[in-house]
């Protein structure tokens, strides 16, 4: 079964308590799905209990999940030109979090729930984050969910911290297609308009590029093996601290 919203402005779907499994019903793109044709925000602030793991689909606009989301089970954001937020409430569900298409944003430190379950961010998908997450794991690939940036001519990030953020889980870069001179195929973009601190090791088979305005502190040891072993600094800052190891 499917629960499929839409909406052209701000909406607000009734507060009541929500409980979704599987990946939809036949004809449908998840369990929970904005329809195309609505281009407005609109918010579910009820409970979402996981009774299993679970397809949410943004077709148009922005979907807000502002209840608190627990289960056993996880969540894959499909479909590739929108949003979904999760926002406000520190989410207890102890499954994965795969980012399929367009955006995942999350303002709060709990938003992707328990430390157990892991995060994946596929190509050409984005995930923003704020707060300090706490040994979550996170698996990155590719540019972002968007084109080249006009202002740059740099990725938009498969990682954006939208607020000062402290990721304490390893990362590992995954590859992807980053088109920037000096860069193969296998790079991953991250991006900053706030500082982003990652405490968690950093390990892959790619190269990194910075891009965003802001600084990324890398305060653990990077091992990278892509074709250019290195971290390309396309705007900001990066700091890596002296008490740790880079290895390429």
């Amino acid at each position: 079964a499917s629960l499929e919203v839409q909406g052209n402005t701000a909406s607000v779907v009734s507060p009541e308590p929500l409980a979704l499994s599987g990946a939809g019903a036949a004809g449908t793109a998840g369990a929970l799905e904005m329809l195309n044709g609505g281009t407005g925000i609109n918010t579910i602030s009820g409970a979402i209990l996981l009774q299993s793991h679970i397809d949410v689909s943004v077709d148009n606009g922005q979907l807000v999940l502002n209840g608190v989301i627990s289960g056993l089970y996880g969540i894959t954001k499909v479909t590739d030109s929108s949003t979904l937020s999760l926002y406000t409430a520190v989410n207890t569900f102890l499954g994965d979090v795969e980012v399929q298409g367009g955006v995942l944003d999350t303002n709060v430190a709990g938003s992707l729930g328990s430390m157990l379950g892991h995060v994946t961010v596929d190509d050409g998908t984005t995930l923003n984050v704020a707060g300090t997450i706490v040994g979550k794991n996170l698996t990155l690939t590719g540019q972002g969910s968007s084109p080249l940036v006009a202002t740059y001519y740099l990725p938009r990030g498969a990682l954006i911290a939208t607020g000062t953020t402290n990721w304490s889980g390893a990362i590992t870069i995954g590859g992807g297609n980053v088109n920037e001179p000096g860069f193969s195929s296998t790079a991953v973009a991250i991006s900053s308009s706030a500082t982003l601190t990652i405490t968690g090791i950093v390990s892959g088979d790619a190269d990194l590029l910075k891009v965003g305005s802001a600084t990324v502190v890398f305060s653990n040891t990077v091992t990278l093996s892509g074709a250019a072993n290195s971290i390309l600094v396309g705007a900001g800052v990066i700091i890596y601290e002296a008490t740790h190891q880079l290895v390429a």
